[in-house]
């Protein structure tokens, strides 16, 4: 990357810059260079070839091979990737085998004179070799903080393309033939498609199946009526007993136990250990609750710790905004408590009419 931070640019190599070389003119709009995190791109190749089976599919929920910055990092993560749709095993000798299939195993510094099916600009930036391959793992010791690392390598790519996104619009914005319309409506494009958690993704059947092959099958808590990882919408007529049934099944989850204890029925079962519990109740009042888990004695049910109740506070008056606090709140309580399980009564309460 040129060096030029210290020396003033004519107008003629400020355009130059735009259109060769985008690291040079980040450098000396901001006397910065390109956002990127290698150690932690680092960790993540590492603890992928430690521990492809838990580390891998993480990895590939939160980053593609372009989001690493280092480009022998980007090798290894296709290497990877393409590995594990093709339903083979990852370790070290069946990436280091991939990698020669690509026609990338080698020294970028002295690559060989016939190269077969890959130009050599390409070579001398994106080759890896095989002691390069072993590196990332020598400093890791397992996957345990592997989601982590993705966060901060997408942050930083995320950084980049806003970045380039905003150096095309310099770009094309001094380009009068363009239409300004257009160009403001792309670049917003571009940073949505580009954004993590959007609501949609698109992907084609066979990557799909692939996700799905690599994540780990999901429990049963109420059968295959409510099951881990999966978001279930109940409805019926009112006093059918919705809320009852929402207690029930978090207070079981709760415990570790049937909801219908009584019956042996397996479609009915619960897979899973104890949860930590949170039911938003926007239905019952206290004494409610209390008249409904307790007897004529007086004598109340015991629930397990780890099943929490939250209801709005009797002390709030502003109904003003109430939907938007109310579910800031929601997001706030879930970040913080961490549960397993969500319940909802219900969700019409939190929806804006």
């Amino acid at each position: 990357m040129a060096k030029i931070r210290k020396t003033r640019i004519t107008k003629e190599e400020y355009q130059h810059l735009l259109q060769t070389d985008r690291p040079a003119l980040i450098d000396y709009l901001f006397s910065k260079p390109e956002p990127k995190a290698l150690k932690a791109e680092a960790a993540i190749i590492g603890a992928c070839l430690f521990s492809a089976q838990s580390g891998l599919p993480t990895a590939m929920r939160y980053l593609k091979h372009s989001d690493f910055h280092d480009k022998q990092h980007q090798t290894l993560f296709r290497a990877m990737t393409t590995l594990i749709k093709s339903n083979d095993k990852v370790d070290l000798l069946t990436v280091t085998d991939q990698v020669r299939k690509m026609g990338l195993l080698g020294d970028r510094l002295n690559p060989p004179k016939n190269l077969k099916g890959i130009k050599r600009t390409r070579f001398v930036t994106t080759a890896i070799s095989a002691t390069e391959i072993i590196e990332p793992t020598l400093h890791v010791g397992s996957s345990a903080h592997i989601e982590s690392h993705c966060k901060i390598v997408k942050e930083q790519s995320m950084r980049r393309m806003l970045i380039d996104v905003g150096v095309n619009l310099i770009r094309d914005s001094h380009d009068l033939s363009k239409d300004i319309f257009n160009l403001s409506s792309d670049s917003v494009r571009t940073i949505r498609i580009n954004t993590p958690g959007t609501i949609l993704k698109i992907e084609t059947m066979n990557e799909a199946m692939t996700a799905g092959s690599l994540a780990p099958p999901a429990k049963q808590i109420l059968g295959n009526l409510v099951k881990e990882n999966e978001v279930a919408i109940w409805f019926s007529d009112p006093g059918t007993g919705k809320s009852v049934c929402a207690f029930q099944i978090a207070d079981a989850a709760s415990r570790g136990v049937n909801v219908f204890p009584e019956t042996d029925d397996p479609n009915l079962k619960n897979e899973c250990e104890p949860k930590d519990v949170i039911v938003f109740d926007f239905e019952m009042e206290n004494s409610e609750l209390f008249a409904r888990y307790s007897n004529k004695d007086g004598q109340r049910k015991k629930f397990n710790d780890r099943f929490r109740r939250v209801s709005i506070n009797e002390d709030f008056l502003n109904y003003d905004d109430a939907d938007e606090l109310i579910m800031s709140e929601i997001t706030t309580a879930i970040n913080v408590l961490k549960p397993q399980l969500v319940v909802i009564d219900n969700i019409t309460y939190i929806s804006s009419e």
